[in-house]
């Protein structure tokens, strides 16, 4: 189900329904005790909650997707998300030339905007990024389509178990 522009998924919930506490008495009125029941509702996804894309009534592969907002703190541009502990985490080494180039048709990036992020394509991705390796303590990403490469440091790994071999990214405004 989609609700504006994002996807709602049903959440069933099991409830337990009891019988009211009381002194039994014999008549045509009492009940016996209710069963449980499934309460079932609808909600909009975290963004780092699982969606699955429905292409040509299929099921397509399952992408899991991250949402930043980075912003200009300082001159650099940084990001919070304290799902994962991070706050003014810095983007460096070319990660930053990266984003004010994918931002120039933003208005007013540096105060935020909205990164979508995931190691699978999905609908709407704007740039593609191949791992080149690591270096130092962090790895390196390169556009083709940019001709730029950029550092990602070990912050990576609070989205991804390993580098993944691919990032595929959108920027819009917040």
């Amino acid at each position: 189900m989609i609700f504006g522009s994002r996807p709602l998924i049903h959440i069933p919930k099991l409830l337990k329904l009891q019988a009211p506490h009381s002194t039994p008495v014999r008549n045509a009125a009492m009940r016996p005790p209710r069963k449980a029941a499934v309460e079932c509702s609808w909600r909009t996804p975290s963004s780092s909650e699982t969606a699955s894309i429905i292409k040509n009534g299929e099921v397509d592969k399952l992408n899991e997707l991250h949402v930043i907002a980075p912003y200009k703190y300082r001159g650099m541009w940084v990001f919070d998300d304290p799902k994962v502990g991070l706050a003014q985490e810095p983007f460096v080494g070319g990660a930053d030339t990266i984003i004010d180039v994918m931002t120039q048709n933003i208005p007013n990036a540096a105060n935020g905007f909205t990164m979508v992020f995931a190691a699978d394509a999905f609908p709407g991705y704007q740039f593609q990024f191949q791992w080149r390796g690591p270096q130092g303590s962090g790895n390196l990403y390169y556009s083709s389509d940019l001709q730029l490469e950029g550092w990602l440091c070990p912050a990576l790994l609070r989205y991804f178990d390993s580098p993944p071999p691919q990032l595929f990214v959108d920027v819009r405004a917040a």
